[in-house]
Formats: C-alpha cells, sequence, structure tokens
C-alpha cells in the first residue's frame, strides 16, 4: 500500500514499530505534545521492503547472508558485497519517485538530515546508540537519495553485526527531517546515567550537532537543577528552562527515564532524538582483582557507546584490552587505575566503555607469524621484534618450519640491518635503531614452542595465523587470525605462494609504494574489511589515484615490490599480485586469500614492465608472448 510506503514523521507513531522505527515515533509522540520537532517525513521498512524485493538487492542479501559465518574471515566479505548491492543498484522509478517527491518539499525549507529509524533501534534493552549511520546536511535530492543508500547499507557492517551477537536486524527504516542549525546542541539525561541520581543532567557545545553524537565535540557538563556546576559552562536561562521541562514532561510522557539529543537554534529548543536510558543495569568500572579477561570481552558491546562511539568502534575489533583516557601506554599492573581515570573523563558515558585496544608492546626478542600448513608442516616467520614493516610484507622474514613429527628445519634465515630497543614510556615503546648487518636464528627450543602454540590453537579454532612474540625460548600469542583453509606449502617452483590460483591480464606497475604506506597506517587500513566501503579511505587521494589506475582496465595484474597494507582496496580490482619480495603469512597476504585472487613473490618481479601480458600461476610468473617464457 503506498500510503504507509513514506509517510509524515508526526504520524509515524501510528503505524507498528516494524514499519516506522521506536526512534521515529518517539519523535511524533513528543511533536504531538508539542515539542518542537524539525518538519520530517518517515520512509518505512515498507518501502525498503520493496526495493529489495522488486530489485537484485533481495537476491544478494539472501545469498550473502547465507554464507555470512561459513568462513570467518569472508564474513567481512559477505558484508561488503551486501553493501555494494544497497548503494550500486538502481532502485524502481515509482519508489525513488515517491522519496524524491518528499525531499524536494523539505529541501525547499533548507537542508536535510537522513537519520536511521531501525525498528530495533532505541530499544529499552540494547539502544543501538551509534551504530547506525546519519547523514547530512544535504542540499539536493541526489544527496539525500545517495545518503539514504548509505545509510541503509552500514545496516550490514562489521560494527553492527557485533553489537548486535551476531544476529543483523531484517527490517530498516529512515527518516528525512529539516536540518536545524545549532547555536548550541548536546545530550540530555533525564537522570544521571551514572549514579542513577534524579534530576536532569546535559552535555553541551557549540557548533555541529554531529560532532556531539559523534564523539568529537569538546563539550561541558551541567547538572540542571543544580546550576552550572564546575565544568565552566553558563547556559542562557530560557535554555536551561526549556531543558529542565523538557526533562520533566518527557518522562512523563514515555514514563521513564530519557537520553534526549536536543538543538538550541535562535532561542528554541529542538529535540532530534529520545530513547530510554539503558545504562541502569551496565557493569561497572571493573577494578584490578574484576579486570575483563579475554573470554568476557564481549560483553562490553552490552553498553552504549555513547559519547566514545568513534574510538570504540576501531578498538572492539581486538583481544587485548587496557585504559584509554589519558594517552599513555599503561602497565598491566595500572590497568584500574587508568581505567578510572577515563571513566572520569568521561562521565556520561557507560564506565565499561572506558577501555580501548592497548599497542601491545612487549620487551621481546623476537615477533612474527606462524601456520599449519595442508601438509601438516607449522611454518614460521620471523623478525626482530618491533621493526617497521613487519606486518605490511616489507620486510624479508628467517623462515623456519617444522614437520608433523617435531623436526625443526631453517629455510631461511633473512639478515638485518636494524635492530629496536625498548622505552617504556608515553605512546609507541619500539626505536628502531641502525646496527651492522645481522643474520636472524631462533633457538630449536624457542621454535618448537611457537610451534606447540600454533598447533593448539589450529586444533581448538580452525585454521588460524598467529602473530606471535617470543623470548628466552618461550612464545606468547599476541593475535590470532583466522583463514576459510589450510594454507598451501611455503613455496612454489616459481617462487613463494602467496595465494593459490590463476589469472592472467596486463602489467601494472606500482614502483613506489611509500606514500600508499602511509596512507595504509594513518587512515588504519587493515584485513578487517578491504577499506572499499570505507568514506574516509576512498577519499585519500594517494589511495584513489591507485584505484583508479587499476580501475581503468580488465584484468590488471598489479606488479609492486612487497605486499604493502595501501594494495588492500585494489584487492577486489585486480586479476592478480606479483611481488619482488613479501612473505606468506604478512597482514596484506591474508586478503588475497579471502578473495581468491591469486598473488605470488616471483624472483622476476622486477623484469615485468606495463603493459606486457603474463599468466601467474604456482608455477611461476609466464609472459604471454611470441614466445613464453617463464620469470
Amino acid at each position: 500500500m503506498k500510503q504507509d510506503r513514506v509517510v509524515p514523521l508526526y504520524r509515524a507513531d501510528g503505524f507498528p514499530t516494524p514499519l516506522t522505527g521506536a526512534k521515529a515515533q518517539a519523535l511524533a509522540r513528543l511533536h504531538g505534545a508539542g515539542h518542537s520537532v524539525p518538519d520530517g517525513v518517515c520512509v518505512t521498512s515498507r518501502w525498503f521492503g520493496e526495493v529489495s524485493s522488486r530489485t537484485d538487492i533481495g537476491r544478494s542479501i539472501e545469498h550473502n547472508l547465507r554464507d555470512l559465518g561459513a568462513i570467518p574471515t569472508g564474513t567481512g566479505r559477505s558484508l561488503e558485497l551486501i553493501r555494494r548491492a544497497l548503494t550500486r543498484t538502481p532502485w524502481p522509478d515509482d519508489l525513488v519517485a515517491e522519496v524524491s517527491e518528499a525531499a524536494r518539499r523539505l529541501l525547499a525549507a533548507g537542508p536535510v538530515m537522513v537519520r536511521s529509524s531501525v525498528p530495533v533501534e532505541d530499544g529499552a534493552g540494547l539502544s543501538f546508540a551509534g551504530v547506525f549511520e546519519s547523514e547530512g546536511p544535504l542540499e539536493s535530492v541526489p544527496e539525500v537519495l545517495a545518503a539514504l543508500a548509505r545509510c541503509w547499507a552500514a545496516l550490514y557492517s562489521a560494527r553492527v553485526l557485533s553489537y548486535a551477537r551476531g544476529q543483523l536486524p531484517g527490517e530498516y527504516a529512515a527518516f528525512l527531517h529539516s536540518w536545524v542549525r545549532p547555536d548550541a546542541h548536546g545530550v540530555l539525561f533525564t537522570r544521571d546515567p551514572v549514579t542513577h541520581a534524579d534530576g536532569p543532567i546535559t552535555d553541551v557545545a557549540w557548533g555541529s550537532a554531529t560532532d556531539t553524537t559523534s564523539g568529537r565535540a569538546s563539550a561541558g557538563r551541567v547538572a540542571l537543577t543544580a546550576g552550572d556546576g564546575d565544568s565552566g559552562v553558563t547556559l542562557p536561562r530560557r535554555l536551561r528552562d526549556a531543558l529542565n521541562s523538557l526533562a520533566r514532561q518527557g518522562e512523563r510522557l514515555f514514563g521513564h527515564p530519557l537520553d534526549i539529543e536536543w538543538v538550541w537554534s535562535d532561542g528554541r529548543l529542538h529535540t532530534l532524538q529520545a530513547r530510554p536510558i539503558t545504562h541502569d543495569t551496565a557493569t561497572r568500572a571493573p577494578t584490578a582483582a574484576a579486570w575483563w579477561p579475554d573470554s568476557e570481552v564481549g560483553a562490553l558491546h552490552d553498553a552504549d557507546l555513547g559519547l566514545c562511539r568513534r574510538r570504540f568502534e576501531g578498538a572492539l575489533m581486538k583481544h587485548i584490552w587496557a585504559a584509554r583516557g589519558t594517552g599513555t601506554v599503561a602497565p598491566l599492573a595500572d590497568l584500574a587505575l587508568h581505567l578510572k581515570r577515563g571513566h572520569d573523563r568521561n562521565p556520561l558515558d557507560d564506565p565499561a566503555f572506558c577501555a580501548a585496544h592497548i599497542g601491545e608492546i612487549v620487551p621481546a626478542e623476537a615477533s612474527g607469524f606462524s601456520a599449519v600448513l595442508s601438509d601438516g608442516t607449522v611454518v614460521i616467520e620471523a623478525f626482530p621484534a618491533g621493526l617497521p614493516g613487519i606486518k605490511e610484507g616489507g620486510l624479508v622474514p628467517s623462515v623456519l618450519t617444522v614437520t608433523p613429527a617435531g623436526q625443526v628445519a631453517r629455510e631461511h634465515i633473512a639478515t638485518f640491518e636494524r635492530r629496536c630497543r625498548v622505552e617504556p614510556g608515553e605512546g609507541w615503546w619500539w626505536h628502531p635503531e641502525e646496527t651492522p648487518p645481522y643474520t636472524f636464528d631462533r633457538s630449536d627450543a624457542e621454535i618448537l614452542d611457537i610451534a606447540r602454540v600454533t598447533r593448539a590453537l589450529c586444533e581448538s579454532l580452525g585454521e588460524a595465523r598467529v602473530e606471535w612474540y617470543a623470548g628466552d625460548d618461550g612464545a606468547m600469542v599476541r593475535d590470532v587470525s583466522l583463514e576459510g583453509g589450510r594454507l598451501d606449502a611455503p613455496s612454489s617452483p616459481g617462487g613463494q605462494l602467496i595465494s593459490a590460483g590463476v589469472a592472467s591480464g596486463t602489467v601494472l606497475s606500482l614502483p613506489d609504494l611509500g606514500e600508499l604506506d602511509e596512507a595504509a597506517r594513518a587512515l588504519e587500513v587493515s584485513v578487517v574489511g578491504s577499506g572499499m566501503d570505507n568514506a574516509a579511505v576512498m577519499a585519500d587521494a594517494r589511495i584513489t589515484a591507485a584505484v583508479d589506475a587499476v580501475g581503468r582496465a580488465e584484468d590488471v595484474i598489479v606488479v609492486a615490490e612487497y605486499p604493502s597494507a595501501g594494495l588492500i582496496p585494489l584487492v577486489d580490482l585486480a586479476a592478480g599480485f606479483v611481488f619482488q619480495r613479501g612473505n606468506l603469512l604478512c597482514h596484506t597476504a591474508i586478503v588475497p586469500r579471502e578473495r581468491g585472487v591469486p598473488a605470488i613473490v616471483s624472483p622476476g618481479a622486477a623484469r615485468l614492465r606495463d603493459g606486457m601480458a603474463v599468466e601467474i600461476s604456482p608455477a611461476g610468473v609466464t609472459v604471454l608472448s611470441d614466445r613464453e617464457q617463464t620469470c
């Protein structure tokens, strides 16, 4: 029925929650009670459902959700394919016309915001605060339609999957509303979410209201019933009175404490969102005796992200946690102290979210990667601990193997010209220093211990790639990545095989990886997602220049010095990769294997030139010409 696909925002509470979502319904109730809510329209789940069912989007979602989780490292790929379908598939003309007509009406009065109203959002149990996306202010119909697609696509993200404990919401809804230019803005809690004391408390900032919800604003805190407090923030009397009134009437209207997003503009208070405070049962800041063990890190997803949202979207991808809030690296014994300091700096947020990923600095002699190969051999790639370039494959490691019978072999002992000294203190602890050339070998006892740990992890987790530290003949696990299957033998007749397969195409050389390395470090491009769906990554000129170069032709074989993390956004565009040097287990090497894109380290890579027709396979790199030759 057309009348329930796009409806006025102020009528959203007249429809079932699965259709318009609790966020839109709350604004409709506040509007009905006489509070100022921006003019808007709700694009219901029925509209999105019809777009899905009448295009290939529905089939893409069904197909990729079916595969979700079947291969641990394939989760990101499945979600990314859904997001691409949502943002690239044309929508039916009649459905586009409905939203365009509504958007044009709103745009006649000024810029427009696009905000999610997912039916599971703003519930009494899980609020999904900061998990879904909003965009704006937008100034044209095409901008609104594109933002609507991106916000819908954000439903299928690792962030949502993680927060929802692996259960993605089945329906999506959103609304458009007129943008309100803020003189002041903030989040109002009708009761203190930390102490649970009666009486409203608010944070307040000036500038973009988007900064408040993303955690980027520098906000002052005000207890509205006790004066301006110690924050140094003075509120205009009319604003203070309006916030107190909104807090009282809001609790009376909804019957429970509220978390309200507000904007003060031209002497008038506007409400942008109202949801239940879900912090009442949140875990308090742990003491040293009750630190979060790795097995319980998932419990952190139960808490709202609040003002710390941006920081923890990235931090929640790891397995070791420490305190944040002072900007220093915290020794293990001081974690509880630093956690409390982080809480003191952010008392409006849930104390559980004063935790973050630490730098994992261990004063070890060696670090590296290990995995169990398809023939049962453990392959170990070892480096002097702390050297830059280890994860990116820019360094050639010492390669050590241990057979199923426990026999140690040294396949390659590398030479290095730098070591790292460790200086505990603020920031990064590793300090590389130039040294005379030296060979880097490890003891049999250490090699066997790394192999033991690697086999144990593979037996319990599946096909694991282990990142480790080692010293004093022992190993410590730093991180574990799961792959879809056991790796092939560590070498092939044509060189070091990174990702199996056969591909042919035209050579494109990327001789200088320095800028891509810098971009990858600055933008944190990693194995978690390819980066192509990350707006910040794809807005970087260094990345987009490489993407454009590969995208101009079909069946491109990228030739580069080593597997830089800056090449990860190219994996879905290239037919294959050839490297002059690199290693089987570096971070970047995981992505071609996950995507099924052939990649090899070939001794003849430096002889390949742009425009050559080549084929890569486990046998090596073959130049396709009148006379075939293998590099």
